[in-house]
């Protein structure tokens, strides 16, 4: 999929993210996988069936960061 849009792997997965309504939270050092990550905005949007395939990998995980804005937890 992200060959035939010429995106890189970790764009089509924020593009997803980004369709979806949520806010990804990407981490890199580099300064060129910094920019090819905002740029994935601005990249065409996934198809509907595009989006049915990633969405058919969710493998029911997800993170849970309530623990760290746990007041018992804030010094």
């Amino acid at each position: 999929m992200a060959n035939s849009k010429v995106l890189s792997p970790a764009q089509v997965v924020l593009k997803w993210h980004l369709q979806r309504g949520l806010t990804p939270v990407a981490k890199t050092t580099s300064t060129r996988r910094l920019k090819e990550n905002l740029s994935s905005k601005e990249s065409p949007d996934l198809t509907a069936s595009e989006m049915d395939v990633l969405a058919s990998l969710d493998r029911q995980s997800s993170c849970d960061f309530t623990g760290f804005t746990s007041p018992d937890r804030i010094a």
